[in-house]
């Protein structure tokens, strides 16, 4: 995914700041409440609008960043792009994201998973530059998460293109990949 990004945003001025979003496990977290929130990294970017992309008509985006025992990260890899990513996918209006997480992790690597509370969202502008216009406003929702049950189970995926697998570290060179790498990264054990 590429994206224009403009640098991290303070987090939003509200004047109805009262609560914190609670997340019990089948809430739908409302994304600009959960950027409110001292404990979730917040950004702001602006991606090229795509009339035909994944997110045209999503609410938006959720993204995990599944851990297991050892601390190694899942991650769909593409060897032959030099491209890696966490399980994602998009979140149609009324979805319930934590639902569309977990099928994530499922559809896309065979591994159940239970999640955390989130821990990152970026507001997303989709720009027209022909327009000179933000079309839509999407958000991406960054859930922690482990494999259920305590089980660390070999992740697969159906395209032969992909492969999943537990990494400690980038298993290829990502360049300029912004936001996911940053996703990534967020994931990744220290050195």
């Amino acid at each position: 995914m590429t994206d224009e990004s403009t640098p991290t945003a303070d987090r939003p001025d509200t004047e109805t700041a009262d609560q914190p979003a609670t997340l019990d496990p089948e809430s739908h977290p409302d994304p600009a409440a959960l950027a409110e929130r001292e404990d979730v990294a917040f950004a702001e970017r602006t991606y090229p609008y795509d009339p035909e992309g994944c997110e045209a008509d999503a609410a938006g985006r959720v993204v995990l960043g599944v851990t297991n025992d050892d601390g190694a990260v899942l991650l769909l890899v593409h060897e032959e792009a030099d491209h890696a990513i966490p399980p994602n996918a998009t979140v149609d209006p009324g979805e319930s994201w934590r639902a569309v997480a977990r099928e994530a992790a499922r559809e896309r690597a065979n591994v159940s998973v239970d999640l955390g509370d989130p821990v990152a969202v970026r507001a997303v502008d989709h720009r027209d530059e022909e327009a000179n216009a933000v079309r839509h406003r999407t958000h991406h929702v960054v859930f922690p998460a482990t494999p259920a049950d305590g089980a660390d189970p070999d992740p697969s995926v159906e395209d032969t293109a992909w492969t999943a697998g537990w990494y400690r570290d980038l298993p290829v060179d990502i360049d300029d990949a912004g936001d996911v790498l940053d996703d990534i990264e967020r994931f990744l054990p220290e050195r």
